[in-house]
């Protein structure tokens, strides 16, 4: 799959960047990039993404894995988690959304790659 869009969600700009441009190399295109929780419902909503890249832990008036619901829930966009490999409870959480795909930070190209993937179908 090429040409999907993706909507980035994270807080550290730098990071969010370099993922913006492993994407645009693998040609998915990138619907925004967004540093906080409330952008990226609203931005969900405007632009309906094929998919919402958020990673776990950003800060907020509103927890991340809400946020997540809200989108599913409002707008049935997947959603592809990034969390750290000791976020265990955090997972736990995320497994009981519609249709989770999470992906272990540190991850390489092609994992995040394969897990959009996954993500899409």
């Amino acid at each position: 799959m090429t040409g999907e869009k993706i909507l980035i969600v994270d807080d550290e700009v730098s990071e969010a960047i370099a993922t913006r441009k492993l994407l645009r190399k693998n040609e998915f295109d990138i619907s925004g990039l967004v540093i906080n929780i409330v952008d990226a419902i609203q931005q969900a909503g405007a632009d309906k993404p094929d998919l919402v890249l958020m990673k776990i832990g950003i800060k907020g008036s509103m927890d991340v894995i809400d946020a997540a619901s809200k989108i599913i829930a409002n707008y049935n966009l997947p959603i592809l988690f990034i969390v750290g490999d000791n976020d265990i409870d955090v997972i736990s959480k995320i497994k009981k959304l519609n249709n989770p795909v999470i992906v272990i930070a540190p991850y390489t190209e092609i994992e995040l790659v394969k897990s959009i993937n996954i993500a899409l179908t």
